[in-house]
């Protein structure tokens, strides 16, 4: 098993045992709540109380998501910026420039992703394997 695999599972164990143990110290503090009210409530009027205050906490947890949720958005940009840095750049700029250009952008992608690399390189052989038509396209753009 690789370690990226041990640290998911690892990591997935931790947050279900943590999940777990909120889950139960919730519910003894809102049978404590439920206790607290029953001392100067009646039973219905207790459950009640202590179902208004679950609800409560509820929305506090809610809006509080929301508003850290809010902070993670992405920030509004193209994906494609370098390419229309490109487009716009000055007419001096020649074709084997744009070439290197975007050939660094991929290798430091590739660099960056070598797991999707090497499964979309295995996949494009495997599709140029099987695919005659392919082969024959392949063949054609390489001889000019």
């Amino acid at each position: 098993m690789s370690l990226l695999l041990k640290r998911i599972a690892v990591a997935g164990a931790v947050f279900v045992i943590a999940g777990a143990a909120v889950f139960v110290a919730t519910i003894f503090f809102f049978a404590a709540v439920f206790f607290w009210f029953r001392e100067f409530l009646g039973p219905a009027a207790a459950a009640l109380a202590t179902t208004g205050s679950l609800l409560g906490f509820a929305l506090v947890v809610v809006a509080l998501g929301a508003t850290i949720a809010a902070r993670f958005k992405p920030k509004p940009r193209q994906r494609m910026d370098w390419l229309i840095e490109l487009l716009n750049a000055p007419d001096g700029l020649s074709a084997a420039a744009i070439g290197n250009l975007i050939g660094r952008r991929i290798q430091a992608f590739a660099r960056e992703n070598t797991q999707a690399t090497i499964v979309a390189s295995l996949l494009a052989g495997l599709a140029l394997g099987i695919s005659p038509g392919l082969r024959t396209l392949l063949r054609d753009i390489l001889k000019d």
